[in-house]
């Protein structure tokens, strides 16, 4: 049996445009999430900048919950850099 991780990185400069910003969470980052929220049994782990992850939290409310259930539910695991995704 092959087994895969499957994981996502998401980050946006720092102050980077904020429609830009909004743009990727409209079109990307939130409808994934809401796909797989749809298959509670595909687990992967997800990466968001703190900066990223703090926008989220402020401007983005839906997008935020779904990663809150998601993690709730076990089928997300967070893992992290630096707040600022330094080069290490």
């Amino acid at each position: 049996m092959v087994k895969l991780l499957f994981g996502i990185h998401c980050h946006q400069p720092v102050e980077n445009f904020y429609e830009v910003v909004d743009e990727a969470i409209e079109k990307a980052y939130k409808p994934f999430l809401k796909i797989a929220k749809k298959y509670p049994k595909f687990k992967f782990a997800v990466h968001y900048s703190g900066w990223l992850l703090e926008y989220i939290k402020n401007y983005s409310k839906e997008t935020f919950k779904l990663l809150q259930d998601l993690a709730l539910d076990g089928q997300i695991e967070f893992f992290s850099g630096g707040y600022y995704e330094p080069i290490l």
